[in-house]
């Protein structure tokens, strides 16, 4: 097999420069920074994109609101164990017979 001039050059080159450029190629993939952290990104702008369609004032609380805010975890609230059996027992299967 021939070889070309730009495999002689690339193979005559710094181990360390090939590497570097490996580096520089890696740090434009899109893993790279985090697609988790996209995701969320993402998901918080469309939702305040949503508040900012809203009006200011809410007089009645809508159905994704109250949701939210029953399903928010809070420290030292004496009922929330309440709360977790409830959600726990619905999602259980019903009693075999």
């Amino acid at each position: 097999r021939a070889v070309t001039r730009d495999e002689f050059v690339d193979s005559r080159r710094d181990p360390r420069a090939k590497k570097r450029e490996q580096e520089e190629a890696d740090q434009h993939l899109e893993w790279r920074g985090g697609l988790a952290q996209k995701r969320e990104a993402q998901e918080m702008a469309r939702r305040m994109a949503e508040e900012a369609n809203q009006a200011f004032a809410r007089h009645a609380p809508d159905r994704e609101h109250e949701d939210s805010m029953r399903a928010a975890a809070r420290f030292g609230d004496p009922f929330a164990h309440l709360a977790r059996n409830k959600a726990a027992s619905a999602d259980a299967p019903g009693a075999l017979t």
